[in-house]
């Protein structure tokens, strides 16, 4: 329910009005009128439904919606009408906001947590493929040349070649060429 207050009208010995204008409506509409702060509200065509009433206490009039439908949004003011002129004291603008349930609230709040989870498994697996892509290649080929007197001070040269990784069972090892042993690095398993 919504409570309107007009102030300082209640002195006045006069008719006091409501009036609604609607975004849907271009005319006015007359809710209710009081001829003073004693006497009793007169509801108008449209109105009298008993969602609507006019109060006093003497010094505010107010005007009181209850239940507030979204049929009711629209700019109310009060007023007085004196010498077929409508003078305005106080203007409000009703406007809504529509509430979702709680159902519809825990709804989101689970859909939501549940893309935030889905997110964050997708970037794990992604870096996870991506640490794969970039690892050091292991030795699949080995080819290593050993110097036939290991006396000289020349330097030994290896040739070694990378391929893509490839499932080895754990008795497997690289193969062997030329005539002296392939030295191997822990840097590089089979």
């Amino acid at each position: 329910d919504v409570t309107m207050p007009c102030s300082n009208l209640t002195n006045m010995i006069t008719h006091i009005f409501w009036y609604r204008l609607t975004n849907a409506e271009s005319s006015i509409s007359c809710i209710s009128a009081m001829l003073s702060s004693a006497g009793n509200a007169t509801l108008y065509a449209g109105f009298q439904n008993g969602r609507f009433t006019m109060t006093s206490n003497n010094s505010h009039v107010f005007l009181n919606i209850k239940p507030v439908d979204l049929s009711d949004v629209g700019l109310y003011f009060c007023g007085c009408n004196i010498n077929n002129s409508m003078d305005v004291f106080n203007r409000t603008y009703l406007k809504m906001q529509e509430t979702l349930p709680d159902s519809q609230n825990t709804t989101y709040m689970l859909l939501g947590g549940l893309i935030v989870f889905l997110i964050m498994v997708i970037v794990a697996l992604v870096f996870k493929i991506r640490s794969f892509h970039t690892d050091v290649p292991l030795m699949s080929n080995c080819q290593c040349f050993h110097s036939q007197s290991q006396e000289s001070d020349d330097l030994n040269y290896a040739a070694v070649s990378f391929q893509p990784r490839t499932n080895r069972g754990p008795g497997q090892t690289c193969p062997e060429t030329g005539a002296g042993p392939v030295f191997w690095n822990n840097w590089f398993p089979c």
